[in-house]
């Protein structure tokens, strides 16, 4: 399904957030599409200072999966690592590296064309938050998914519209945005 966007006149797929039950019964959701990113809710794990990446990213590295499988509209991804500050400024870089070319091995491994994806490192020039805790050490140690060609890539004026999926019920799509205000000048 497919709607379109306002302020471009483009068809932008209505992408649906991957959700999973958990053992308690409780719905953890692993990802949503916006901005021009495939943000996912959880990070992807490894191996320490390795591109080596632990089972437990499975289950969100499945979610990237079935987006870029039910999507092929999206034509370019790119996978971005990025580190926190600790550690030497070139180890870092190619730990970053490294460890996004990883997730594109994964993900080619499971079927998706190579010629869709890319990988890059930032080692810690691209950090979200703070690296004086462990906290935002943490967060910024992270792998990002970044829509380079196809709807909703990183192009002012064109959105992915969210829908989630709530734990009873149909799927309900997000509230449409609110128009810009008009300005009426005497």
């Amino acid at each position: 399904m497919a709607t379109a966007c306002s302020t471009q006149k483009m068809l932008v797929p209505m992408i649906q957030v991957r959700e999973t039950p958990t053992r308690r019964r409780t719905v953890v959701r692993l990802l949503r599409v916006e901005s021009g990113q495939i943000k996912i809710t959880q990070q992807v794990k490894f191996a320490l200072n390795s591109a080596r990446l632990l089972p437990e990213s499975d289950g969100v590295l499945q979610a990237v999966l079935d987006v870029l499988q039910k999507h092929s509209e999206i034509t370019k991804l790119s996978v971005e690592g990025h580190t926190d500050n600790h550690g030497a400024d070139a180890l870092n870089q190619e730990l970053s590296r490294a460890r996004a070319a990883s997730v594109v091995d994964w993900l080619a491994k499971h079927g998706i064309d190579r010629a869709r994806l890319s990988s890059v490192g930032f080692g810690k020039k691209r950090p979200i938050d703070t690296n004086d805790t462990d906290q935002g050490r943490q967060n910024n140690r992270r792998v990002e998914f970044h829509i380079v060609q196809g709807p909703g890539a990183e192009t002012p004026g064109i959105a992915v519209r969210q829908v989630t999926i709530p734990a009873t019920g149909p799927a309900k799509p997000a509230p449409a945005p609110k128009p810009a205000a008009t300005i009426v000048r005497p």
